[in-house]
């Protein structure tokens, strides 16, 4: 099974310039009677989060990289440092694809409980070491105790809603469905690393 290579993050500066260039300013026209209105669409809006029902959005392979990325961290968080992985949720982002740009996404994980396991500052002493904590997160990525079966698992020949999601199971990339956008599909950790199955479309 041969799955699609991913481009990768674009840079920070990038992105802003990306954002920059989609400003409000231009929307904006003074008259004599009051000062023109303050934007209300910040910058940052040009990253559209994946709605719902955008199931083309979905099956990007960007979308599928960065949405993998993002379970692997919050369950590492949660064998890091004790902090419950219902208490997580996450959000994917996407700019929208233009000729000649590079593929930008990103993603926002943050707490959803109210208590000591919603506190948000968990989350921020764990920001402190975030470079152990990915490096950790795909090596754990690499093997799963349902390998070869999760691995080979090959979508196209896949039935009902295996065949929206790759190399992924509760040994590995699964999570709590209150926790994920997407139900717990479109994932596959070989997009992230190399497994003991297809090789070739690791991002890392």
């Amino acid at each position: 099974m041969t799955r699609p290579a991913i481009p990768g993050f674009a840079t920070a500066i990038e992105a802003r310039e990306a954002m920059e260039s989609t400003g409000c300013a231009r929307t904006m026209t003074a008259t004599r009677a009051r000062p023109p209105p303050r934007c209300s669409t910040p910058k940052w809006s040009v990253f559209r989060a994946v709605g719902e029902n955008s199931l083309a959005e979905r099956e990007r392979p960007e979308y599928v990289m960065a949405h993998s990325l993002a379970h692997a961290l919050m369950t590492e968080v949660a064998i890091d440092c004790g902090y419950p992985a219902s208490a997580l949720k996450e959000r994917i982002y996407l700019l929208p694809r233009s000729p000649g740009q590079s593929i930008q996404c990103g993603m926002l994980i943050y707490t959803a409980t109210a208590g000591n396991q919603g506190a948000l500052g968990g989350l921020v002493e764990v920001a402190h070491r975030f470079a152990r904590v990915l490096k950790t997160a795909l090596e754990r990525e690499r093997l799963c105790s349902g390998d070869p079966v999760c691995a080979d698992h090959d979508p196209v020949r896949a039935d009902e809603d295996r065949m929206l999601h790759g190399a992924a199971c509760h040994g590995c990339l699964l999570v709590s469905e209150t926790s994920c956008e997407a139900r717990n599909l479109h994932l596959d950790r070989a997009l992230l690393v190399d497994t003991v199955g297809p090789t070739g479309a690791s991002f890392f």
